[in-house]
C-alpha cells in the first residue's frame, strides 16, 4: 500500500450490501493538521447500526467520502501519528478514538491537553464530543497493552452499558429487581448484564437458538431464554425492565402481554436485527409500559449523570479493566488484514454470518 494514499471501505448509502474500496491521495497537510495511520479497528453489529443511521444521526458526516452517494462507516480504533504539522502532537504518538474504516486519515487537533485532543475539522464542529475526542494511550486509565484487542472490541460498547446502568440507578431501576435483555449474545448486552449482576439485580437474556449456548456459557446471566419460549419461562409476578438491543418494535408489547403492569419500563438501545428494524413500520399505539430510545451521544448531551466527569471516568476505568479480564475467557479475537479481508468481514457481519464468540479486529495493513 502506498504511503501517500488512503484506502477506505465505503458503502452505498442506498444499499448497504453494495461496497467498494476507494483509493484517494493524501492531501498536503495544512498548519495544525496531522496524518494518522489507523493501526486497526473493531467491527461489530454496532458498526452496521452506524450505517443504518448514517443520515439521521449524522454518522456519514464524520469521515466524508469523495462521492456523496457513498459513506465511510465509522469504527473505534488505535491510531499512530505518521506526520504532524501540529506543535503539540508528535510523530509516533498513539491514540484511541473514532476512526474511519480506512488505512489512514487527516485530523485537525484542537483543545489539546495531556489526555488527548478534539478533532476540530470544520465538518465535525457540531457533531457529538464523545465521538470527536481522541485519547493519548499514555494518559488513558482504561488502556493496558495486553488488553488492546479487548479495548477495541468492548470499550465503546461497555461505555454504553455503563451509561444504561447509570440511567437505571438514577431512576431506582423503575422499581424493578429484574432486567430482561434481548440479543443476549451481543457484546453490549453481556456487558450490561455483568454490570447489573454486580449491583445485585437478576438478569434474563433473550436470544435465538444460534446464540443460546454462547450466552449461557459466558455466565453473564442468571438465565438465558429463547425468544419463542419467553412466554413460558419468564415469571410474570416479578417487576422487570426490558432493555432491547434487537430493534424489534413488537418485543416490548409481547412482554407486556406476559408481564402486564409488572413490566415497568422498556429501553430500546440497539438494532442487532437490523433487517427487522428497517422493515418495521411505526407500531400501533397500545397500552403498555413507558419506553425510551437510548442513544449514547444524545444521552450524554441531554442528561445530568449526577457525577463529575473525573469520577465518572475513574468508576468506568475500574470496572472496565475488570471486565476485560472476564471477557477474555469467552471472546475470540479474529484478525483480518488487507482490503479484501476487511470487505469480506463487513459482508459477513452485515449478513449475520458470524459466531457470537467472534470479535473482529481489522486492518488495511498486511
Amino acid at each position: 500500500m502506498s504511503s501517500d494514499h488512503i484506502l477506505c471501505l465505503e458503502v452505498d448509502k442506498t444499499d448497504l450490501a453494495h461496497t467498494r474500496i476507494s483509493d484517494r491521495a493524501v492531501k498536503e497537510l495544512r498548519d495544525g493538521e496531522v496524518l494518522m495511520g489507523i493501526e486497526n479497528f473493531a467491527f461489530t453489529a454496532s458498526n452496521i447500526a452506524y450505517a443504518l443511521h448514517g443520515e439521521s444521526r449524522k454518522y456519514w458526516k464524520f469521515f466524508p467520502a469523495a462521492n456523496p452517494g457513498w459513506g465511510c462507516i465509522p469504527a473505534w480504533g488505535f491510531l499512530t501519528v505518521e506526520e504532524s504539522r501540529c506543535d503539540d502532537i508528535e510523530p509516533g504518538e498513539r491514540f484511541f478514538g473514532f476512526v474511519p474504516t480506512a488505512s489512514k486519515w487527516v485530523f485537525a487537533p484542537d483543545k489539546i491537553d495531556e489526555n488527548g485532543f478534539l478533532d476540530g475539522s470544520a465538518h465535525r464542529d457540531l457533531l457529538p464530543e464523545t465521538y470527536n475526542r481522541y485519547h493519548r494511550l499514555g494518559a488513558d486509565p482504561t488502556y493496558r497493552a495486553d488488553y488492546e484487542n479487548q479495548q477495541l472490541l468492548f470499550r465503546p460498547l461497555f461505555f454504553t452499558a455503563f451509561l444504561l446502568v447509570r440511567h437505571l440507578e438514577l431512576n431506582d431501576f423503575y422499581g424493578a429487581d429484574h432486567v430482561v435483555i434481548s440479543s443476549a449474545s451481543c457484546k453490549t448486552a453481556m456487558a450490561l448484564s455483568w454490570l447489573l449482576r454486580r449491583r445485585g439485580l437478576k438478569t434474563t437474556g433473550l436470544t435465538s437458538h444460534a446464540g443460546r449456548a454462547f450466552a449461557k456459557n459466558s455466565q453473564n446471566y442468571d438465565s438465558v431464554v429463547l425468544y419463542d419460549e419467553a412466554g413460558d419461562d419468564l415469571k410474570p409476578d416479578q417487576t422487570s425492565v426490558l432493555v432491547d438491543f434487537s430493534g424489534r418494535d413488537s418485543l416490548c408489547q409481547e412482554l407486556h402481554d406476559r408481564y402486564g403492569d409488572n413490566l415497568a419500563y422498556c429501553i430500546r438501545a440497539g438494532e442487532t436485527d437490523w433487517k427487522a428494524a428497517m422493515a418495521t413500520s411505526a407500531p400501533e399505539i397500545q397500552p403498555g409500559p413507558s419506553a425510551m430510545e437510548f442513544v449514547t451521544s444524545r444521552y450524554l448531551e441531554d442528561n445530568d449523570l449526577g457525577i463529575n466527569a473525573r469520577d465518572l471516568r475513574a468508576d468506568l476505568a475500574e470496572e472496565l479493566l475488570e471486565f476485560y479480564g472476564h471477557a477474555s475467557r469467552w471472546i475470540k479475537t479474529v484478525r483480518a488484514l488487507g482490503s479484501e479481508a476487511v470487505q469480506e468481514c463487513y459482508d459477513r457481519v452485515l449478513a449475520g454470518k458470524t459466531l457470537a464468540s467472534e470479535g473482529f479486529v481489522l486492518s488495511f495493513e498486511v
